[in-house]
């Protein structure tokens, strides 16, 4: 299955456009950010804004999630945009554009460090040639999202076994996936592809965005560490498109949010944070956590409006988590299991996961720790919350690994928001490491060597950059990832989902398949059938999967088997006389089953 050169293009072409709205209401909340900061603004708006309001518009209003009210939705954000961006033509005329100005060395850069992290993001790909979404989380959100679109509701009926209802905690994420293929016209494969990247980027913006407001700026050396932060199959990470990529997204901008200290913008918490608990409640929680701990740094060095303004939007952000608490809805179980894991009831689900040294490199961890020391030497309220914040999670993180009290969802998802906040700290040890390497050259360096002087700052700054990359791309490269499906398997999958319907009659509908466990998760995703049993996340019938392995492994000779469990889709190699074949390895059952599970 050959790459689609113009899908990526096509779909930056279109998150661009659909941003501009965000970027001008960004006008309302601050006149103050940079264009760099607006761009990021209406990126991550535009996303949370996709994530909330369908769902709102669901939930009071009984408004279906369809193409049309999606699309009803953004010409209304649309308008907004238009309307705060004509009043603030109106006060203060059109912005005054010098690009010699405005665009120097220092954007340059910026733009190749955001290239760079772009195809970090998608190295995982790259590396092992493999160009279908990896990991298991991928496919479920992939099934998840084309059931929201087939119930237009948030909530749908089991997409695997075609019975029940079934309701996602993460169903925002759902939702903000489901309107950017309306919106955008992309395929899943496209968005679940390279929308990781678009991310990716971002990410690396808004963390340029943050660095570049400190009174000691780091916002170069923020963007370029970004693109380092590791993707695992334990411990996920930005290159898989899951509820948690999106969500560390909207963790890092509260944080640039909460740094402006502006009484409007302090304000957008509510929103964002509520976005974020539909799209990664793990993630809502953490953000809690480092909201407050930033008002208290904020009161502590004197800015006490500030301080108290976000205080009151973390206390009203934690209304949704409350409420799914005290009123039964999707939430209950996480809730329940949340909360009773901090009274120190012992849930641990799988394994202990562990930090991986390698993964970040022993360079960026020795930086770590000089950005400590610096944090705390020139710091104020943004660079000492940075390390406590980073000290919280190692705490979380140690609980649960030593004995095992926590939550296993928020310790596993603990290790994204440790290594976000363990890059942008190096990112300020390479910023004073760098430029305290550059003075000591400069000064002791014999005047004969001048030019070497004089260039010092450009010459470590180069080798630094050089030792990072090679100390941490390999560990990168060889981080293991599992394919649970082959490109023909695709190819096939995408085959059945176009035109099964085609062979549906009065009789027989075609909707249950007998499929190998392993990859019984991506093709319900793709094929939008019914399946049996799996071995992968969601686990299904575990108990069926010997059978099922037993009954593909003997070529498909035992209808007793598809009328037992009324299947009448097999994918696999067969050889029997009841069974029609319509595509290679695709065969149909065509009896009528006489039996239910």
């Amino acid at each position: 299955m050959p790459l689609e050169p113009f899908e990526p293009i096509l779909l930056i072409i279109g998150m661009g456009l659909i941003s501009i709205p965000g970027i001008m209401i960004s006008y309302a909340f601050s006149q103050r950010c940079s264009i760099l900061e607006r761009i990021a603004f209406g990126f991550i708006i535009t996303l949370s804004l996709f994530g909330l309001v369908p769902y709102l518009f669901n939930f009071f209003f009984q408004f279906p999630i369809t193409e049309n009210i999606t699309f009803f939705i953004f010409v209304l954000y649309l308008i907004s945009g238009i309307i705060v961006y004509s009043i603030q033509l109106f006060f203060k005329g059109l912005p005054d554009i010098n690009f010699k100005s405005n665009i120097t060395p220092h954007h340059g850069i910026l733009l190749l460090i955001l290239i760079f992290t772009g195809i970090m993001a998608f190295l995982p790909h790259f590396s092992n040639h493999y160009y279908l979404p990896f990991h298991v989380d991928e496919w479920v959100h992939w099934t998840y999202t084309r059931s929201v679109i087939e119930s237009a509701a948030t909530t749908f009926p089991n997409p695997y076994l075609g019975t029940g209802v079934k309701s996602s905690p993460e169903i925002g994420f759902h939702i903000t996936t489901a309107s950017l293929h309306f919106i955008l016209q992309r395929s899943f494969l496209t968005i679940f592809l390279y929308m990781p990247t678009l991310i990716m980027i971002t990410l690396s913006l808004v963390a340029y965005n943050i660095g570049q407001r400190s009174t000691r700026p780091f916002g170069l050396e923020a963007a370029f560490l970004i693109g380092f932060i590791p993707t695992t199959t334990q411990s996920l990470g930005p290159s898989f498109y899951v509820a948690s990529t999106l969500g560390l997204l909207l963790f890092l901008f509260l944080i640039w949010i909460i740094q402006q200290k502006q009484f409007i913008l302090t304000l957008l918490i509510i929103p964002i944070s509520w976005s974020l608990f539909l799209i990664h409640p793990p993630t809502s929680f953490a953000a809690i956590l480092i909201i407050f701990l930033y008002a208290s740094f904020q009161i502590h060095y004197k800015d006490i409006k500030p301080g108290l303004t976000t205080i009151a939007a973390g206390i009203l952000i934690t209304i949704p988590p409350i409420v799914t608490y005290l009123i039964p809805s999707r939430w209950q179980r996480e809730m329940n299991t949340l909360f009773e894991g901090f009274l120190n009831q012992e849930y641990l689900e799988g394994f202990i996961i562990g930090i991986e040294l390698e993964h970040l490199g022993l360079f960026t961890w020795a930086l770590f720790f000089i950005g400590i020391y610096f944090c705390y030497i020139h710091g104020q309220s943004l660079k000492k919350f940075l390390s406590i914040s980073v000290i919280s999670f190692f705490i979380i993180i140690g609980l649960y690994s030593i004995i095992s009290y926590g939550v296993p969802i928020i310790y596993q998802r603990s290790f994204l928001y440790l290594y976000l906040l363990v890059v942008l700290i190096a990112a300020i040890g390479l910023n004073e490491f760098r430029k305290t390497l550059s003075k000591i050259i400069y000064r002791r360096l014999p005047n004969q060597f001048n030019q070497i002087k004089k260039q010092s700052n450009h010459i470590i700054t180069f080798i630094l950059i050089i030792i990072l990359i090679g100390t941490i791309i390999p560990g990168h490269i060889n981080i293991p990832y599992y394919q649970m499906i082959t490109e023909e398997d695709y190819t096939t999958f995408t085959w059945i989902h176009d035109n099964i319907d085609s062979y549906h009659h009065d009789n027989q509908s075609y909707t249950k398949a007998a499929v190998n466990p392993y990859k019984a998760s991506p093709f319900s995703a793709i094929t939008g059938l019914t399946i049996y049993t799996s071995n992968m996340h969601p686990r299904i019938r575990p108990n069926k999967q010997a059978e099922m392995f037993e009954y593909l492994q003997n070529k498909c000779n035992n209808t007793k088997f598809l009328d037992k469990y009324d299947i009448d889709v097999i994918y696999g190699e067969c050889y029997h006389d009841n069974l029609t074949m319509i595509y290679p390895n695709v065969y149909l059952y065509p009896k009528p089953s006489k039996y239910k599970d």
